[in-house]
């Protein structure tokens, strides 16, 4: 009953036009209902305390945390952590509120959280913890108070959206609206490849770096020239992600996010990296704008020597200049990186077009904007040819024919690249970040 409660008022929440009072009265209705109950956490990573945090604001206090981890961590603040065999100790009027941000590790948790006490009412906290936030960042909007786009991420905006980010960043980014307006609304965010050179030789790297034959950096003049283009042919970009390679490793990165920063229309720029490349103090300074995010990807089990000393030390100095960051943990990718032929019929390459997490993973590189990592590392490594709408020539447009192009490209059905892709039904899962030296080495 809880859960449907949760899940109706997401369902409003998502919709195009959300009424606020609907949503207010179901949260009502859900917090009158939770104060009733033993509030329980499970696990105590960043998503279960977010989560305490939000039920605190609303004046649930929560009891335990849960977390295989308890004898380490024993208190969050004054709330004790249990192992998960205590649940079996709890009575039917307790909620476990699950909190990952993939549906597959709430499964799996909550499946867990069963086999010790089936009695026990389970709801998804990742969901309840989006729907709970609103009211609160509601008032932060309407007190034109500012935003964490980190704490959004992890609430699920890039993934669910939500209307009081997207009205954040658009008030934040001074973008502008007007009568026939020409500039593409399907076209929301892409990354940038800023080079194809990196620290570590990943496998199944998506981009194909390792086995690339040159490994170039694009200017910076090009990479901002490129951006302000897409950013003046769409009619908000929410985001801008810098990707590599190492982007950390770009010869003028600093610069080029400060550069980045001062273009309209774009809500924030985000970077990701491996943290083999310490950043010094002035860069930290820069990644500290609120319209900047940091992910930072953990591949501490595959450095070693002075790479894996230099993502200690990188983490070090981001602790020390107070950056946040957003910490990936990569537990296993999947293998897309065979060229192989692997579907041909038109309805199977719309069904995995359609199902495909990276269907609208847009790659730009050098003025050619590709629609996902597969399409441009084939396309790069000679072995797919480059097709008409399915990628798009930013240099070869002016901005009103780009801003078409762009709205194509967003309404394909499927890409060719797509017959040469295992994705997303028959990807084998491997371990996360695999190096090239290991498969030498066998």
């Amino acid at each position: 009953m809880i859960g449907k409660k949760i899940q109706d008022a997401l369902l409003e929440l998502s919709s195009i036009k959300p009424n606020t009072n609907v949503i207010d009265s179901m949260i009502n209705d859900l917090l009158q209902i939770l104060a009733k109950k033993r509030i329980i956490i499970y696990p105590a990573g960043y998503l279960g305390r977010t989560l305490e945090k939000t039920l605190s604001a609303h004046g649930i206090e929560t009891e335990y945390f849960i977390d295989r981890d308890a004898n380490e961590i024993k208190k969050i603040k004054d709330i004790p952590v249990l192992e998960p065999q205590r649940l079996d100790e709890f009575s039917g009027d307790s909620v476990v509120f699950v909190s990952a941000n993939l549906n597959a590790m709430v499964e799996q948790l909550s499946g867990v959280a069963r086999r010790h006490n089936n009695k026990l009412t389970i709801l998804n906290g990742f969901e309840a913890n989006r729907l709970l936030k609103y009211p609160l960042c509601l008032k932060k909007l309407m007190n034109h108070a500012p935003f964490d786009i980190i704490e959004c991420e992890n609430c699920g905006f890039e993934r669910h959206g939500c209307p009081l980010c997207m009205a954040y960043l658009k008030r934040t980014a001074g973008a502008t609206t007007c009568e026939n307006d020409w500039r593409s609304p399907s076209f929301t965010w892409f990354g940038y490849i800023v080079g194809q050179a990196c620290t570590l030789k990943c496998i199944h790297c998506c981009e194909a770096i390792p086995f690339l034959k040159s490994h170039k950096f694009v200017p910076k003049d090009v990479i901002i020239s490129d951006v302000q283009k897409v950013a003046a042919s769409s009619r908000f970009l929410t985001f801008v992600e810098l990707i590599g390679g190492e982007p950390f490793m770009h010869p003028d990165f600093k610069a080029l996010v400060e550069e980045l920063l001062e273009i309209k229309n774009i809500g924030y720029i985000k970077s990701f990296t491996n943290g083999t490349i310490v950043p010094d103090k002035g860069l930290c300074q820069v990644l500290k704008n609120p319209r900047f995010m940091l992910q930072v990807s953990n591949y501490e089990k595959q450095a070693t020597g002075k790479l894996l000393d230099n993502i200690y030390a990188t983490r070090k100095i981001l602790k020390d200049e107070d950056v946040k960051y957003i910490f990936t943990e990569h537990f296993e990718w999947q293998d897309f990186s065979s060229f192989d032929l692997h579907n041909t019929e038109e309805g199977k390459l719309k069904t995995v077009f359609n199902a495909c997490p990276l269907r609208n993973c847009n790659r730009l590189y050098s003025g050619i904007l590709y629609r996902c990592p597969h399409q441009y590392a084939g396309i790069e490594l000679g072995k797919l040819k480059k097709r008409a709408v399915e990628s798009v020539d930013v240099h070869g447009h002016q901005e009103k024919d780009l801003a078409d192009a762009l709205e194509a490209f967003e309404h394909v059905n499927y890409i060719d690249a797509c017959r040469y892709c295992s994705m997303p039904f028959d990807a084998p899962v491997v371990p996360a970040g695999i190096q090239l030296i290991q498969k030498e080495e066998v």
